[in-house]
């Protein structure tokens, strides 16, 4: 009698097995991280509120005497309801669609900010670039309700 020996089995598909790997690391990748969501809130922290409130709390914030434009930049809130032109201050994850973004760049057809000024160093518009392009994380609870 014969024993089948290991060598006579066939070979497993190796395309399943692959395919199930390439899944599971696409389910990593593609979950929201605990570690990465820390990142986000430290790099909003230290690289974009700063920032916020050195340039733009002056006409920006509730504490502003005259809300400029309609937008109030101090509240998550504010920049997601947009100011005067109805539309949302920043597009997270979409810098190229942020009139934000657009408006420290001096783009054409945009109010530039700050006013009067020389644009926001190259650093700063690229801190707020990335903070857009990760989302636009930011912790400022609260609502907004549209001073008249």
């Amino acid at each position: 009698m014969r024993t089948a020996s290991p060598l006579s089995t066939p070979p497993r598909p190796l395309l399943p097995q692959l395919v199930g790997t390439l899944l599971a690391v696409w389910w990593w990748l593609a979950s929201p991280s605990p570690v990465r969501a820390d990142d986000d809130l430290q790099f909003f922290e230290t690289r974009v509120r700063p920032v916020l409130v050195q340039h733009c709390d002056r006409c920006h914030s509730a504490d502003a005497k005259e809300l400029k434009g309609g937008l109030r930049l101090d509240l998550k809130s504010g920049w997601q309801q947009g100011g005067d032109s109805g539309e949302p201050a920043i597009v997270p994850g979409e810098p190229d669609r942020s009139l934000l973004l657009k408006a420290v760049q001096h783009a054409e057809g945009v109010a530039a900010m700050p006013p009067k000024q020389p644009k926001l160093s190259a650093d700063i518009v690229a801190d707020l670039t990335e903070w857009i392009r990760r989302g636009a994380p930011d912790p400022r609870e609260g609502t907004v309700t549209r001073r008249e």
